[in-house]
């Protein structure tokens, strides 16, 4: 059986004090444990005229997250 984690990637901006930045980077660092973890694929939602989506364009984070995996499907 193979598992993956899909993400609505909601960001409230004042959830814990954090900038988006630290926001980009803790779910960066998501999927990374999800690929130590054994998962198969790590999804995220694309948000247009939301005002807490925080990937309007998931091809572009997509690609820092491939920089840093190697074998989880992304999407």
């Amino acid at each position: 059986m193979k598992f993956g984690i899909f993400s609505v990637v909601d960001h409230y901006p004042d959830e814990l004090a954090r900038t988006t930045s630290q926001f980009y980077e803790e779910l960066l660092e998501q999927v990374e444990a999800a690929e130590r973890w054994g998962f198969e694929s790590f999804w995220v939602a694309e948000h247009h005229f939301h005002p807490y989506g925080a990937i309007p364009r998931p091809p572009i984070w997509l690609a820092a997250a491939a920089q840093r995996t190697d074998t989880i499907r992304l999407g």
